[in-house]
Parts: structure tokens; C-alpha cells; sequence
């Protein structure tokens, strides 16, 4: 049995699911859509091995601290963020 990873699903993503779109939940309980056909969508609701060190940086923020997510995707770790700067911490995904 072969593997999924995200040259095999670039070629059956598209065929199977065209542009459908789903709301989904990570583990922090937050809500994104992630485009069923794109590989880097449903690997970055279930995570990543080499995002942890990214993800600790986000969840060390202070409250009231800035975060500029430079490489904003669907929004992850923005949305993480924003839980640890709380409002009076500015968020920008660019």
C-alpha cells in the first residue's frame, strides 16, 4: 500500500474533491475552511512535526504582545495568537 503525502494528493485531491470547502476544528478548538483539495490545508489542522518549535514561539506571546504571521495560510497560527495577546495585542496575517 502506497502513501499519502503531498505529490500523490496534488494529482487525486482536485479529482476527487474539485473546490469543496469544509469548516473544521483544530485541537485548540479553532475554526477554519479548509479547502478539501489542497494538501497544506489538511496538514496544517492536524499539525506538523516541524511546526512545533513555531507553534511554542506563538503560544510563549505575552498578553498585549505583536504578532505579524508573515506566512499566513488559513490563518492558524494567527487565530493562536490572538488567543494569547488577547485584545489589546495586535494580530496581522499579511
Amino acid at each position: 500500500m502506497g502513501r499519502c503525502d503531498g505529490e500523490a494528493w496534488r494529482a487525486i485531491g482536485p479529482r476527487m474533491f474539485a473546490h469543496r470547502n469544509v469548516l473544521a476544528r483544530d485541537a485548540d478548538g479553532h475554526r477554519f475552511r479548509v479547502r478539501l483539495a489542497q494538501w497544506m490545508d489538511l496538514t496544517s489542522l492536524i499539525g506538523r512535526r516541524e511546526e512545533a518549535g513555531v507553534e511554542r514561539i506563538v503560544k510563549s506571546l505575552p498578553c498585549g504582545g505583536t504578532f505579524i504571521d508573515a506566512g499566513a495560510h488559513i490563518g492558524r497560527y494567527s487565530l493562536m495568537a490572538g488567543d494569547r495577546v488577547g485584545p489589546s495585542g495586535p494580530v496581522m496575517p499579511v
